[in-house]
């Protein structure tokens, strides 16, 4: 985009095999990037590539993203991703560690 080639930034982002877009709230009321997102989202999922988006809340609950955006998402696997426990975090820590070599634990 820096350099001003919106259409070789287009052609990479619909050619990749997995695209990953994080915090899609910040496109709310972005009419021509929603726009933009739409297509692109519709030619990755014909191409059959994967696409992974995150948000800090579930579609339905986007205020600001066009209704047809909304549907794509809900139609897809939606996952609500909360922090790991403690227990959880030691306990992948303390493999992390057992796997290094030379670390005994």
């Amino acid at each position: 985009l820096r350099a001003r080639d919106t259409h070789g930034f287009k052609a990479r982002l619909r050619s990749a095999d997995l695209l990953m877009i994080d915090d899609l709230q910040f496109i709310a009321g972005k009419d021509s990037t929603q726009e933009e997102f739409f297509h692109t989202i519709n030619e990755v999922m014909a191409a059959g590539k994967r696409l992974v988006v995150s948000a800090d809340r579930c579609p339905q609950a986007l205020d600001g993203i066009e209704p047809r955006i909304v549907a794509r998402l809900a139609s897809g696997l939606v996952a609500d991703i909360k922090p790991a426990d403690l227990t959880l975090r030691r306990a992948v820590l303390t493999r992390k560690l057992a796997d290094m070599p030379g670390v005994t634990v």
